[in-house]
C-alpha cells in the first residue's frame, strides 16, 4: 500500500475514511436534487472536525491523556460552522469599485 507522502498508515486510513463519509452523503444527495441538506452538511463537517481532532498532536506537557472529542466539541459547533459558511458563502462581495467578486474571492473563510 503506497502511503500519502509524509502521512502515517493511521493518518492516511483515517482521510479515506472522511471523504468515503462526504462521497456517501453526497451521493445519497444527488438522488434528491444535488445539493446537501444542513444536516448532511453537519454531518461532513462532524467527519472533517474528527480528522482534524485525530491529527491534533497533544503536548507533552499537559499530563493528561488526550479527550475525546466529543468531549472538547460541544455538538452545536459543527452546526455554526456549517451555517456561517452558508451565510458568507451567499453574500455578494462587493470589492472597493462595487463589482461583484468572483467564486474564488466569494469561498468561505473560518470563523
Amino acid at each position: 500500500m503506497r502511503l500519502v507522502e509524509g502521512r502515517s498508515l493511521l493518518g492516511t486510513i483515517s482521510l479515506l475514511i472522511a471523504a468515503g463519509l462526504i462521497t456517501v452523503v453526497q451521493a445519497d444527495a444527488t438522488l434528491d436534487d444535488g445539493l446537501l441538506s444542513f444536516e448532511q452538511r453537519v454531518g461532513c463537517q462532524r467527519a472533517i472536525e474528527e480528522v482534524y481532532w485525530q491529527h491534533r498532536i497533544w503536548p507533552a506537557a499537559n499530563p493528561g491523556p488526550k479527550p475525546a472529542l466529543d468531549e472538547v466539541l460541544p455538538d452545536a459547533v459543527p452546526a455554526d460552522v456549517c451555517f456561517y459558511y452558508l451565510v458568507h458563502s451567499t453574500q455578494p462581495n462587493l470589492g472597493s469599485w462595487g463589482a461583484d467578486s468572483t467564486g474564488l474571492e466569494r469561498a468561505p473563510t473560518c470563523p
